[in-house]
């Protein structure tokens, strides 16, 4: 069997963390929130406070799990006590049923299916932290595997939990997981339900991929560009896939052409051919004097390997060649210029998924046509798009 169980042991956190965590608590134990309080929007505090929106992601998940806090997606965020229950205070109906469900990494997924290193990831370790906090008090034990390259989704019959999480997969994987539905519940978070509706619709959490790139797209062309280039280096996901959808959305509904030079696509995640793949487009757009104004790309490392690209070619960022990211990051805040990107709810994603699975496992049964959830995207707004 190529399905092994990893290690659930994770990195420290950082400083800065413990840091906000700590001010947090604070607040709860001087009763400046009080409980069942709710917390103000993330995106007003993590303001107040000066930090990112994932740094306080991340120290309001860990306090989650410590019991100060819990969250309901849909409603927010909530302040409780470790004590609570002593103290008569009602976190919502308790659940004694024991459940052990599984999490899927794996190098479809992520490059090494180390849970560690996927906690450092700004996309997989939000969805892994909503994971853990949407279940903190479900009495359910959860399970990280991995698939190797030649190992195959079917290989999960064969582990003992009673529901499945599978992230990232492929439009490669869907006949596999089309297979072992009804088998077993499990819900895919990122990919999309459009890929995924035969023989019927598959149990899907994803953000809103089309959307959020016509989002980014529009930002773009309403900021004076019409020459905007698509990168995508990893096609075969669905939400990549997406994303080109909503860029040639935008662009149609802009009235603007889609030049073919400036689609560059790539099928697989495989980060050691994209240098040359980029390198090789910049060569023909600037020996044709097709150079866009602007690139939409399609990921955070794929961002990253754009903007590298752009400047090994003497092309400025962005006073040569405006940039929007799909996929945010805390790197991007520091970067010069600070990346203008789309913010995926991952936090979110994994909260909503887990609590789907547990209403799927609750209820005892399969359920026929559960079908998709499309969460909403953020335009955050930064310095690497020049107005023209």
């Amino acid at each position: 069997m190529r399905v092994k169980e990893i290690s659930s042991s994770v990195r420290g956190t950082k400083p800065l963390y413990r840091q906000v965590e700590e001010q947090l608590r604070e607040k709860i134990l001087t009763g400046v929130w009080k409980v069942n309080d709710p917390l103000p929007p993330r995106r007003a505090l993590s303001k107040e406070l000066g930090i990112t929106r994932i740094t306080l992601d991340k120290a309001i998940g860990q306090l989650i799990r410590e019991g100060w806090l819990y969250a309901n997606v849909g409603s927010g965020t909530f302040v409780t006590r470790p004590d609570m229950e002593s103290k008569g205070v009602d976190a919502g109906p308790k659940r004694t049923k024991s459940t052990r469900i599984g999490v899927v990494l794996g190098n479809r997924t992520y490059s090494e299916p180390n849970l560690a290193l996927a906690e450092t990831n700004d996309y997989f370790g939000q969805i892994l932290h909503g994971i853990r906090d949407a279940l903190i008090h479900k009495n359910v034990d959860i399970r990280y595997l991995s698939i190797d390259y030649g190992g195959s989704y079917n290989d999960l019959k064969e582990v003992d939990v009673q529901g499945w999480i599978v992230l990232a997969p492929t439009l490669g994987d869907l006949a596999a997981l089309q297979k072992l539905d009804g088998l077993f519940p499990f819900i895919a978070v990122g990919i999309s339900s459009d890929y995924a509706s035969t023989p019927r619709p598959l149990a899907i959490i994803d953000a809103d991929n089309v959307q959020g790139a016509m989002q980014g797209v529009r930002y773009l062309i309403d900021n004076g560009h019409s020459e905007i280039a698509f990168v995508s280096l990893a096609i075969d996901h669905s939400n990549q896939y997406d994303r080109y959808r909503g860029y040639v959305e935008a662009m149609a509904a802009a009235g603007k052409r889609v030049d073919p030079r400036n689609i560059v696509l790539y099928p697989a995640y495989d980060v050691r051919c994209w240098t040359s793949v980029l390198d090789e487009w910049l060569l023909s757009v600037k020996q044709t004097e097709a150079v866009p104004t602007a690139v939409f790309s399609c990921d955070f490392n794929m961002t990253i390997a754009v903007h590298a690209a752009l400047k090994r070619h003497g092309l400025s960022v962005p006073d040569n060649v405006s940039i929007v990211s799909f996929d945010d990051s805390a790197v991007f805040a520091y970067m010069t210029p600070s990346i203008t990107a789309i913010r995926q709810p991952a936090y979110d994603l994994g909260m909503r998924a887990a609590e789907r699975l547990i209403e799927i496992v609750d209820s005892g049964q399969m359920i026929d046509d559960i079908g998709s959830e499309k969460l909403p995207t953020e335009l955050v707004v930064r310095e690497s798009v020049r107005p023209l």
